[in-house]
């Protein structure tokens, strides 16, 4: 380890181009062992993951939820969190959480307002849904799409407030703290240092955090998404908002779903197929505003 530490130090080395190569084999490696590792759990619980999530219904067994949840969490850390780590001790060492934009944790406020802005954004991120599903694809895309989107939807079925928070720590909380990790802290961050640009670097980070999660009905809003996370980013200089905006618009997914399924919500949301005129014209008002808030309270630090 300190060999290589020591190769990084090296100014020949510390390019852009071997730091992406380095985060893209650790993500690999980290995805290779993700599935020895469930591929062990499953043969512990009998189970066979691919057809256990392929044939995954609303009224399976917990057993069967909990070991595909369990699936879930052991590949995203693999494959997300550790090659970060990883990553930031080779080429940060202990300068990783000041060169991460993790050192500080942000004001309250500031968090509330970065969730909000994603929360405000949702129903464009709907409709931008809604058209590129109009985009023709070929019928293994869809039906890849349409299984993974059933199987989360009967993921989301829950039982009780316990399977509820385990659904939260596996669909919302790991999601925002490795994706962020990887995708802003790491590509962002050293996109923008090589490139010079920001809005590039922003943009390329979001059509590479899009393209990565191979679900092409929903290409198009994931990476108006990763833009506005990667914007987020910009404006604060503190990794800490996008993790924790991401978490919120996954938790309210999450949420929503709960509490449509409890039937608390007082109308069916799956009978809501295009999104109201008024709700985008209001969605876009307030995701305006405090994107013109957010702007001009950004910070002036650069890379």
């Amino acid at each position: 380890m300190n060999n290589l530490q020591n190769s990084f130090n090296n100014t020949a080395t510390q390019s852009i181009f071997t730091r992406f190569v380095l985060i893209l084999f650790l993500a690999m490696l980290g995805s290779v062992v993700a599935g020895v590792l469930v591929q062990g759990l499953g043969q512990m619980m009998g189970m066979d993951y691919m057809e256990t999530a392929r044939n995954l219904e609303a009224n399976a067994p917990n057993n069967e939820k909990r070991f595909i949840k369990t699936a879930l969490c052991i590949s995203h850390f693999c494959t997300f969190i550790l090659p970060s780590i990883i990553f930031f001790n080779i080429v940060y060492k202990k300068s990783w959480s000041t060169d991460m934009q993790l050192n500080a944790f942000p004001k309250l406020s500031t968090s509330l307002q970065g969730g909000l802005l994603l929360v405000a954004a949702f129903p464009i991120v709907q409709l931008v849904f809604t058209l590129n599903k109009q985009l023709p694809l070929p019928q293994w895309a869809i039906d890849q799409e349409n299984l993974i989107n059933q199987t989360i939807e009967n993921l989301l079925i829950v039982n009780g407030p316990t399977e509820l928070f385990f659904n939260l720590f596996t669909i919302a909380l790991l999601p925002a703290i490795g994706e962020e990790l990887l995708f802003r802290g790491i590509l962002q961050q050293n996109l923008e240092k090589g490139i010079k640009n920001p809005h590039l670097a922003i943009w390329a980070t979001a059509l590479i955090f899009s393209f990565i999660h191979f679900q092409f009905q929903g290409f198009l809003p994931r990476v108006l998404l990763g833009g506005l996370l990667g914007y987020l980013f910009v404006w604060t200089r503190n990794l800490w908002i996008p993790i924790i905006a991401h978490f919120i618009y996954n938790a309210g997914q999450v949420l929503l779903q709960y509490f449509h399924q409890q039937g608390a919500l007082g109308f069916d949301l799956n009978e809501i197929e295009v999104v109201p005129k008024w709700l985008v014209g209001i969605s876009l008002m307030s995701a305006g505003l405090l994107v013109s808030f957010l702007y001009k309270n950004r910070s002036l630090r650069t890379l």
